[in-house]
């Protein structure tokens, strides 16, 4: 490699800085090694399964169809089953089994799963076009008081719901009665009546009439992973895994092409 790994000492060795790089490599190297000898030797006297993946209702399509894009590009002979449902069934059916792996937004504290981060979107505040803040190029959190307060339901994704109120708390944000709405569309519709403001990802589609603008100096994130237990009932998911993060950190997915559509 002509690069040193180790430093030796007259009683003892340390890693360089090389050898601390290729050990953050070796063990889900290893780890992948031992899964795919597992998964050669369970191939003899049985069919392909295909790979069950579970997305949560507000997952982004475009992650999910590069998602499906890259599995049957490594595994044409077999195939990947996506269904949609609120990310705590989908979190469920992760747990016992139901499904190979399941794309949503963190956070996620699933025990005995991987977790692999695919994409980090800004929070942006959504307005109506003619709201006096979207004359401003970004929003201070004090001018937010008593208008952000439409919501996708607690019930969707607890764990967000109580990670963002408790943001929103210490930022001084009183949202006063909140309106929970069961789909961004759904907030984009409150939006438009008039009933407040609300907040979505960086890359959402925005509907025309409706605008987004940046918070002033906070930098909330939504980050969307692809968690996962290595199963040999899945054909090397961890192969797959590896590989969209590969490709979505290349190419980020609100830029990637649409594949072509057949005519």
């Amino acid at each position: 490699m002509e690069t040193p790994l180790l430093f030796r000492h007259s009683n003892r060795v340390s890693p360089t800085a090389g050898g601390l790089q290729l050990f953050e490599y070796a063990h889900p190297i290893l780890e992948l090694h031992e899964e795919s000898l597992q998964e050669v030797r369970q191939l003899h006297g049985r069919s392909h399964g295909n790979l069950r993946v579970g997305c949560e209702t507000a997952a982004d399509k475009r992650i999910v169809a590069i998602a499906e894009r890259v599995y049957r590009k490594l595994f044409p002979a077999s195939d990947i089953e996506t269904t949609f449902a609120p990310t705590e069934q989908i979190l469920e059916r992760l747990a016992s089994g139901d499904i190979d792996a399941a794309i949503v937004t963190l956070p996620s504290d699933e025990p005995s799963t991987r977790v692999v981060t695919l994409a980090q979107e800004r929070m942006l505040v959504c307005m109506r076009s003619d709201d006096t803040l979207a004359a401003s190029s970004a929003v201070d959190v004090s001018q937010l008081k008593g208008r952000l307060k439409i919501f996708k339901p607690p019930a969707v994704h607890w764990k967000n719901h109580v990670n963002m109120m408790k943001l929103l708390e210490e930022e001084g944000i009183e949202t006063g009665v909140p309106l929970f709405a069961s789909s961004v569309d759904g907030q984009f519709q409150m939006v438009e009546a008039g009933l407040g403001l609300t907040l979505v990802r960086e890359h959402s589609d925005i509907p025309q009439g409706l605008v987004t603008r940046p918070f002033a100096r906070l930098k909330w994130t939504v980050d969307t992973a692809l968690l996962y237990r290595p199963s040999l009932r899945s054909r090397s998911t961890s192969v797959w895994a590896m590989r969209l993060e590969r490709t979505l950190k290349k190419k980020p997915f609100h830029v990637l092409r649409p594949p072509p559509t057949k005519p």
